[in-house]
Order: structure tokens, then sequence, then C-alpha cells
């Protein structure tokens, strides 16, 4: 049993076939690599991200069972394997999910979606002007109790509270499928950067 995200913001332990998994991290392997055999003559099963991964943060990085220099472009990808475990994540509704946020998204993909991310939270920060405006016209306190004021804003200021709670949810949802993105494709977290992906978010 292992702990996999099953929704934009969601996980739980899912039984997976051993063969399946990252060996290093646990996780299933959806892009699953070996090393060659001189590399690695146990031929354990690695995620392709988890070797970029090691990579990018050491540049002389070693492999982690066998403490040999890694050669990241060395790796061989397990195409038969793959394709097993594809059919597999078909065949289990719980791991559908995966095969949306482990894509590569072209450039105007991202700048697509980080445009709609921005959209997102501009309409959450109008709806809250908005919501704070009636509180200040009516009174917060006197929204709260019922029929003793305006029932028209009391009955505004509820629905703009659930907007506000829509809004938040959609946006929290899309910002946390732009972190799965980023992590587990390295196509993607360089996509990201090179339109300037942090420049949005500011």
């Amino acid at each position: 049993m292992v702990w996999i995200i099953t929704g934009k913001m969601d996980s739980e332990m899912v039984d997976i076939p051993e063969e399946y998994l990252d060996m290093l991290c646990q996780e299933f392997a959806y892009d699953p690599v070996r090393l060659p055999l001189s590399e690695d003559p146990a031929q354990v099963l690695y995620n392709r991200t988890t070797l970029e991964t090691i990579w990018d943060a050491k540049h002389e990085a070693v492999n982690p069972f066998t403490r040999r220099p890694l050669d990241i472009s060395n790796v061989i990808p397990q195409a038969e394997l793959r394709q097993e475990m594809q059919r597999y994540m078909v065949n289990n509704s719980r791991l559908d999910v995966i095969s949306d946020y482990t894509r590569v998204l072209s450039e105007a993909e991202m700048r697509i979606f980080m445009q709609g991310l921005v959209s997102d939270y501009e309409r959450l920060v109008n709806v809250e002007e908005e919501k704070r405006g009636v509180e200040a016209e009516h009174g917060r306190k006197d929204l709260w109790q019922k029929g003793k004021k305006n029932l028209r804003a009391e009955h505004y200021w509820k629905v703009l509270g659930q907007k506000f709670k829509h809004c938040w949810k959609v946006l929290w949802q899309k910002f946390n499928l732009l972190r799965l993105y980023c992590q587990y494709r390295r196509e993607n977290r360089v996509v990201f950067c090179s339109i300037g992906g942090y420049e949005y978010l500011l």
C-alpha cells in the first residue's frame, strides 16, 4: 500500500503491485526507466522524474543504491512495462487522474493555464471586495442576525460567501494542478520558468 495522489487535492492509500513502484520513492513509476546493467546490476526500477530531480539538484549525482556515478542520459525507458502500467491505470478508476497531471504541456497550453489561474484569482479578489462592501454598508454583525435588518442584503451577503468559497476551491484546485504538472514533469518546470511563470503568480 502506498500513498497516491488520486485527485487535484486528495490522496489515499492504494494497493499497487510492487513491480510498478519507484523503489527509491515508493511511488507509482508512471514513466518507468532503468539504468544500464553496468551501472545498476540489480536493475532497480525508477520513475524518470526521480532521477531527474536528483540530477537537477546535484549535477554530480550518484546512483542511490550502488553509489556509482549517475548519468541521466543513460536511462533506458521501459516501454512495455509502461504500456502495462497504463492499462492498469485505466482499469483502476482511482488512478485515472495520474494521466492528467503527468502529461507534458506545450508553451501555449502553459500560458493559457497560467492566464486562467490569474483570472480566477482576480475573480476571487473581486468577490471578496464586494462581500466586504456589503459588510461595510450593513454591518457584519447585523447580517448575521437573521431577519433583524435588510433581508435582501442578508441574502446577497450569503450568496457572495458561497461564491467566494466556490472561487477559492477552483483556484486552489488549479494551483495544486500546476504544482503537480511541475513536480511530475521536468519539461513542465522548464516551460513554466521560460514563460516567466513566477511573474504570473506575483
